[in-house]
């Protein structure tokens, strides 16, 4: 203390003193214009709503550091005010990022929907791991500006505890970085039929961690978001149409005649049944007992149930037709050497 006196006159204090004051009073201002303009509006500009939150330690905290640059400090005491400095200054960073996205994300809720939930959610989910990355950020900017505080070094030195640590962490950040890419890219929204390796279900819940769906027995099946996209993933609810190619054998004796006129036949009997739109007859092959002849089809409706309904149709359709020509199935041959030992 008798050190911060003696090497700093009268004038110097009173240099400091003026232009502490000065910068407290513009930074009064700034904050006062920012609360006035935020509650005119329900929804202020985000430069006001920020000069709002500029927190009183924050505007102490600067007058008193513009008043250094006039004073002789101790050495100890510029360190501490420094870590001080940092620390009051990542805390309003950290509180003015934390209302930017409160800021943003509320605009964005205002123009959606109440009903889309699957939106709203989204956007809820994004500012959650926003927020929780801005104090992961501002605690290490504390940390690192500790002297003689080495991060590096204390992670290192936890051993084995801290690579268990690690590793149980490496999941919770996965599933963590694959719910935000869930909710930036959208491979589905809530309500979606969508599969993933041995998975199939209807959507219900997407979370931070994992993502609930719903599957075709009933049952609700709870799966890390991480191990979700760690597969192709297919989203039946955003298919147009349900494209369906199959095979009929028949008789190598058949008619030739009868087999030229068969496509346009079942293009005119698949073309009467709703939903379904055709595509292609043809005899594709030969096999050493019977003819192969593939059928395509469209169905122009993405839900299962007119999947199975129309397939159904499609198959009697064919049935009825094949009958009604007289063509009659081929047959598959098995045929056994003898040169095959038993087991």
């Amino acid at each position: 203390m008798d050190q911060l006196l003696t090497n700093n006159p009268i004038p110097a204090w009173i240099k400091a003193g003026i232009t502490a004051f000065a910068v407290w009073i513009i930074l009064e201002l700034l904050a006062y214009l920012g609360r006035c303009q935020s509650k005119k509006k329900a929804l202020p500009l985000l430069a006001f709503r920020l000069l709002s939150q500029l927190k009183w330690y924050t505007r102490v905290a600067l007058a008193l550091w513009t008043a250094t640059f006039f004073l002789s400090l101790p050495a100890i005491l510029q360190q501490v005010l420094r870590v001080l400095l940092i620390t009051i200054l990542a805390l309003q960073a950290g509180n003015w990022l934390n209302h930017a996205i409160t800021f943003v994300s509320d605009r964005e809720l205002k123009n959606v929907p109440a009903e889309d939930l699957s939106r709203r959610s989204s956007i809820r989910g994004i500012a959650i791991v926003a927020r929780a990355a801005v104090w992961i950020i501002v605690v290490l900017v504390i940390l690192e500006s500790i002297p003689n505080l080495n991060i590096a070094g204390i992670f290192t030195s936890l051993g084995l505890g801290g690579i268990a640590i690690g590793l149980a962490a490496q999941t919770f950040v996965s599933d963590l970085l694959s719910s935000l890419t869930i909710r930036l890219d959208k491979p589905f929204d809530i309500g979606d039929l969508i599969k993933s390796g041995d998975f199939t279900g209807t959507v219900e819940n997407i979370g931070l961690k994992s993502t609930t769906i719903r599957s075709l027995s009933g049952e609700a099946l709870t799966i890390g978001n991480s191990a979700l996209l760690a597969n192709p993933l297919q989203n039946f609810s955003r298919m147009e149409e349900r494209l369906q190619v199959f095979s009929i054998l028949l008789s190598t004796d058949s008619d030739p005649s009868l087999l030229e006129d068969l496509p346009g036949q079942i293009a005119q009997a698949l073309n009467a049944i709703e939903k379904v739109r055709f595509e292609r007859a043809r005899l594709q092959g030969f096999n050493p007992t019977a003819l192969d002849f593939e059928i395509a089809y469209t169905i122009t409706s993405p839900a299962y149930a007119d999947l199975v309904k129309t397939s159904h149709q499609v198959n009697l359709a064919v049935l009825e037709l094949l009958q009604e020509l007289g063509l009659r199935p081929g047959a598959v041959s098995l045929t056994i050497s003898n040169d095959v030992k038993p087991f």
